[in-house]
């Protein structure tokens, strides 16, 4: 008897003593939301005039719920997208050409015969520019049929625009070799006249910072397709459009020329999970207006809530399911051919 009053006793003191613990130490917290790290490719390096608004897109993604984004610099968009296809260390990338996502997906332009797997999804809108051709004005260049034979800036290496002047250049029959270096060395070599110029991807209403910067001390001219170089390259390349620079844009004296505009958005694989895909949109569309727009109106002058109707544009490319399901619930039409494969 004893024994089991001891007992009782030493299970009350363990009783009381629990609970004054409990007391100090409060109640036991949730667990803590899970957080998704993604890597955030940026197809411009630091030196690039659009890497500001590159940056602060990642900045709009690291804010969406639940997701940590880290900024690294990838070789180009089209190097960025590459990294993610063979599973390497970047989750997101662009800003992609369409055109370009197309020649991978179906064997075309460097990807001649090797097609890659369709496993790209589009998340949201870059921007949709023009590519002018432009050249130093006593380079002795009038047509894009002089540029044969010559050295000329298409972009550096690995980027949309590269791979889509060299396609059209090609199917021209014109043999143009790209310059090899970056924007930053092209702008001081068109400056010093070891170069006659580059095509570079610009917002529809601003010619670049850099060509903006080469005019302050070297007048430049705007060259276009003709009518007959349009209809051969949109004969064999499906995916490039065209579209019409009124005369005199960007304040640069020329007529009304025909140039290759280019759409261009962000990717991820297709894996990525829907929720995730979702967050991100949500975080960027509605971060829009007052991070981007307001920031860089001469870049983010495209509606990120046309993103499906951009990617139809192009057959096989496809907007992903999170993306889409944030883009519906906005009352956003959806055409058929953006919805992928997995969602039918």
């Amino acid at each position: 008897m004893k024994h089991k009053k001891i007992l009782t006793l030493v299970l009350v003191v363990v009783a009381i003593a629990s609970l004054i613990l409990a007391g100090c130490v409060g109640p036991t917290p949730a667990p803590e939301e899970k957080e998704v790290h993604l890597v955030f490719g940026s197809g411009s390096k630091p030196t690039s005039s659009y890497f500001p608004f590159h940056a602060t897109t990642s900045q709009l993604v690291d804010a969406a719920s639940g997701v940590r984004a880290t900024l690294t610099i990838t070789a180009g968009s089209v190097g960025g997208a590459m990294q993610i296809l063979r599973g390497e260390d970047v989750d997101i990338a662009g800003g992609i050409g369409l055109a370009v996502m197309y020649q991978m997906t179906h064997g075309l332009g460097k990807w001649e015969g090797e097609p890659l797997p369709n496993d790209l999804r589009v998340l949201f809108t870059y921007l949709t520019g023009f590519c002018p051709v432009v050249v130093r004005a006593d380079s002795g260049v009038d047509s894009i049929a002089d540029l044969d034979g010559r050295v000329y800036g298409l972009g550096f290496p690995g980027s949309s625009s590269e791979t889509l002047f060299v396609a059209a250049f090609d199917v021209l029959g014109y043999d143009v070799e790209t310059y090899p270096g970056s924007y930053k060395d092209a702008v001081e070599d068109i400056k010093d006249n070891r170069m006659i110029g580059y095509a570079k991807v610009t917002p529809s209403n601003s010619l670049d910072a850099a060509l903006l910067e080469v005019m302050v001390a070297n007048p430049l001219k705007i060259i276009g397709f003709t009518d007959a170089e349009v209809g051969k390259i949109t004969s064999e390349i499906a995916y490039v459009s065209f579209r019409e620079m009124p005369a005199g844009f960007y304040g640069i004296e020329h007529p009304a020329i025909s140039v290759m505009e280019m759409p261009m958005v962000w990717v991820c694989h297709k894996d990525m999970s829907e929720d995730v895909a979702y967050a991100i949109t949500k975080s960027v569309v509605e971060g829009w207006e007052e991070k981007l727009h307001k920031v860089f109106p001469n870049m983010a002058n495209d509606d990120p809530l046309d993103t499906p109707s951009y990617a139809a544009k192009v057959e096989g490319v496809f907007v992903h399911p999170g993306s889409l399901r944030y883009f519906q619930e906005m009352g956003v039409e959806i055409p058929e051919s953006a919805i992928p494969p997995e969602m039918k």
